[in-house]
């Protein structure tokens, strides 16, 4: 078939004005107003979704470190900055260069011509598809974190209970800690039971020992009975406790908590991180699309 007969198929005598013809090596291809229109519709929404996701991630990042990360810089100094970074750099990066391919694009249908454009967003795309490549990286590396060794968590902790009784710093953290995780002590609650953590200037009517001691933190939300936390393992008569029916204190320790926690929110960034891809890979190719 001919170049004309060709051209002529693509270009039916109902074609409307508005049609406009792109260049594409040749034959010439026929691409419809309506086409390029839906395109950058795409193109808008796609922007509009990662942006919402993008500040949702980094909004995520800010959480995780002000929040489960200081947790885990207490007990493992610097590690409460593994994930959020690991989670902010790649969506802040790409949420850049996502903004100037939306500029370079509204360029493209400008009236004044702009020779470069063309080859700025060949580069942009370029760099993005480098990106993608670096945040597949970033993915591995979380799962690495996610589950490599946590020894320091658990030496961490012991540490940190060892300081309960004389910094307010790590008492508080401690506390809040045991309460919104609902665990206690390193492994269980008999941990607290080899530590020194009561005040003797404030036990007055209690002996300093710990042993059956543990502090108020450690009482569990789910319980329905009075917090028992001092002679956990002894029984009450006078309000019917019993450790073996109704314990009070929660049985799981800080550290299993923890691995868990912070295994889920690296569950949560991979799934995020995948999703970014996801549409980045799509955003790129409907604005390659536009292209001339």
């Amino acid at each position: 078939m001919t170049a004309y007969k060709y051209k002529k198929l693509l270009n039916p005598a109902n074609t409307r004005p508005s049609d406009v013809t792109v260049k594409c090596g040749k034959p010439i291809v026929q691409v419809t107003f309506q086409c390029i229109k839906l395109c950058v519709v795409l193109v808008v929404l796609l922007f509009l979704l990662l942006t919402l996701l993008s500040v949702n991630l980094l909004v995520q990042s800010i959480r995780i470190r002000f929040h489960f990360g200081t947790f885990i810089n207490m007990v493992s100094k610097g590690d409460g900055h593994i994930l959020p970074s690991l989670l902010a750099i790649p969506v802040w990066l790409f949420f850049c260069l996502d903004i100037l391919l939306v500029l370079f694009i509204y360029k493209l249908f400008s009236k004044k011509k702009s020779p470069r454009v063309n080859r700025i967003l060949f580069l942009l795309i370029m760099v993005a598809v480098a990106m993608i490549l670096v945040t597949l990286s970033v993915i591995i590396a979380v799962l690495c974190h996610m589950y490599g060794s946590n020894n320091r968590i658990k030496d961490g902790i012991f540490k940190a209970m060892e300081q309960y009784s004389f910094n307010t710093h790590f008492k508080r953290q401690i506390d809040r800690m045991q309460i919104e995780l609902q665990c206690c002590g390193s492994h269980g609650y008999y941990d607290w039971f080899n530590v020194t953590w009561l005040d003797q200037a404030i036990s007055t009517n209690h002996s300093v020992t710990p042993n059956g001691k543990t502090p108020f933190s450690c009482c569990t939300i789910k319980t329905h009975f009075p917090c028992i936390h001092f002679d956990i393992e002894s029984l009450g008569l006078n309000y019917y406790y019993t450790p073996e029916f109704n314990m009070s204190i929660s049985p799981i320790g800080c550290h299993q908590r923890m691995v868990e926690k912070k295994r889920e929110i690296g569950e949560g960034i991979v799934v995020g991180l995948f999703l970014n891809i996801f549409l980045q890979g799509n955003y790129r190719l409907i604005a390659t699309s536009l292209d001339e």
